[in-house]
């Protein structure tokens, strides 16, 4: 048998990471062993944390599934989603192994049959989690290009699984409609979102491992073949759990922020409502 390969991976903790993780402990576990450290030991924020730890170690490969929270803050996103990226790439490249970086749909505009090289344009207007993600992005493909960094980029839409230990996403979402914070649909008619289950993932990137040549360099779209009616899948949720709230009223999600945050009582297009 020989040598064990080893991999890093940032983010652990989360439901990527975690997913990851298990996979190839209870699939490849005599011949890939992947080692998901702590942030308290290793800090992407700081470069000479990432450095120190993958000359250590000298993996064959290092995967990023770590994020800053949605609502973060912009100093925040930046040091967690750009920063961080770029010293784990820059680390990866020195060592001269790939680098799996895990992003976002949050790049992309809205629409159908998006390409990969669909994005939004870098602007001071996207929200700190979209500009992060896009940034890293264009970074990753100017190392690429100019460096011969080894990378592919994975781009995710809603995700759920068996190893979320954060509300977020899909969670974030059910509990809302199960503690009914959610008295209207916040979002507009014929909204579809795509949802994928974690554990696809694993396999896609243990895939793009072996297949360097094949997958070097490029960005790839990962969601579900069929998108979801978000309307549809929030009343089948509330249905399931005989709940009265949300009521079918449609009011955008951007509007409704804005009238929690100025009051708790408020008034939109005539509607009255409490927040819960």
């Amino acid at each position: 048998m020989g040598e064990k390969r080893i991999g890093v991976l940032i983010g652990g903790s989360g439901l990527l990471g975690g997913t990851i993780v298990n996979f190839y402990k209870t699939r490849y576990l005599d011949s890939i062993e992947v080692r998901a450290p702590s942030s308290k030991k290793v800090s992407i924020r700081v470069k000479s944390d990432i450095c120190d730890y993958l000359a250590d170690v000298k993996p064959d490969f290092v995967i990023n599934a770590s994020m800053a929270k949605l609502g973060a803050g912009s100093q925040l996103a930046f040091e967690v989603n750009y920063l961080g990226v770029v010293n784990l790439a820059r680390a990866a490249n020195a060592l001269g192994v790939p680098f799996i970086h895990i992003s976002s749909s949050a790049t992309m505009p809205p629409g159908l049959n998006l390409r990969e090289d669909e994005t939004l344009p870098l602007s001071p207007h996207l929200n700190p989690y979209a500009k992060s993600k896009l940034m890293a992005e264009l970074t990753l493909k100017r190392m690429a290009e100019e460096e011969g960094l080894d990378y592919t980029c994975i781009r995710l839409a809603i995700v759920y699984g068996a190893h979320d230990h954060k509300i977020q996403g899909f969670h974030r979402m059910f509990l809302s409609i199960a503690d009914k914070s959610m008295p209207f649909l916040f979002t507009q008619k014929n909204t579809l979102h795509s949802y994928s289950n974690s554990r696809k993932l694993p396999f896609l990137i243990n895939h793009m491992l072996e297949n360097r040549d094949e997958f070097s360099g490029s960005t790839y779209n990962f969601v579900d073949q069929e998108p979801i009616d978000l309307t549809t899948l929030i009343l089948t949720i509330k249905s399931h759990l005989h709940l009265t709230l949300p009521k079918e009223i449609h009011i955008p999600s951007l509007l409704s922020k804005i009238a929690f945050k100025q009051n708790t009582l408020s008034v939109i297009s005539g509607v009255r409502f409490l927040r819960q």
